[in-house]
């Protein structure tokens, strides 16, 4: 199906990081009443990123919750209507299995594993590659910094790894920043670039609008205070 309409009504974004012109929370919106079926199945995937982020601050008590994510707290808490990969984190969860340092490692795995689940089920190239090269950055970042902090890395890894773009050059830069938000930039530069690249030819399909998705995920994070940044990219880092 094609989304000539949505996509004409949506702003240009930018192409390097920064706020973009309307704010994800007003996007969404638009998204949910111009896709159904299969088609918002891809784009519940991309969001449930802030899903996962909000789950997750649910089961360490904290009191954080983003009001942009597809899903209010009251279906979080009382467990509606969840993904299967969720339910199954939680199960781990209630059980003890996932506890220590890295318990929620186990979510993000499975959410990126989902996405390039949904990828391939959808025939999304997008969703396939965007999982490729966001796990692979990821993954190169924990090794990065195991190797200098002395951490046990492999417990800290993403899957799946279908394939593994080259991401050392990026790697190093950000190691070498000036400061944390310097390397956030430029991490988020190759995000925008990786996402560009992925989106394809066709300006209208549904792959257009995951990509737009994906790059609002992104840009939308600059129009937060700084310090939202910080604790973002110290976070990713481990």
């Amino acid at each position: 199906m094609k989304y000539y309409q949505l996509m004409t009504m949506l702003p240009a974004l930018p192409e390097t990081p920064e706020a973009p012109p309307m704010a994800l929370a007003e996007i969404w919106p638009l998204v949910r009443q111009s896709m159904e079926g299969s088609d918002m199945q891809g784009a519940m995937a991309v969001m449930e990123f802030l899903d996962c982020r909000n789950l997750e601050s649910i089961l360490q008590g904290h009191d954080a919750f983003d009001e942009r994510a597809p899903r209010p707290r009251q279906e979080l808490e009382e467990r509606e209507d969840l993904p299967e990969y969720m339910n199954e984190f939680l199960q781990t969860w209630d059980s003890g299995a996932a506890a220590g340092p890295y318990a929620f490692d186990e979510l993000w795995r499975a959410y990126f594993a989902n996405l390039w689940e949904q990828g391939a089920v959808l025939g999304s190239r997008f969703l396939q590659d965007w999982a490729t090269w966001e796990t692979t950055m990821r993954n190169a970042l924990v090794r990065d910094r195991a190797a200098r902090l002395g951490w046990e890395v492999e417990p800290r890894l993403l899957e799946p790894r279908h394939g593994e773009p080259s991401v050392g050059a990026l790697v190093m830069q950000v190691r070498e920043a000036a400061d944390p938000l310097t390397g956030k930039r430029l991490l988020d530069m190759a995000r925008l670039d990786a996402i560009s690249e992925a989106r394809g030819l066709d300006p209208f399909g549904r792959d257009a609008v995951y990509a737009y998705l994906a790059a609002m995920l992104v840009l939308d994070g600059w129009a937060m205070p700084k310090e939202t940044h910080l604790a973002e990219l110290l976070e990713q880092l481990g």
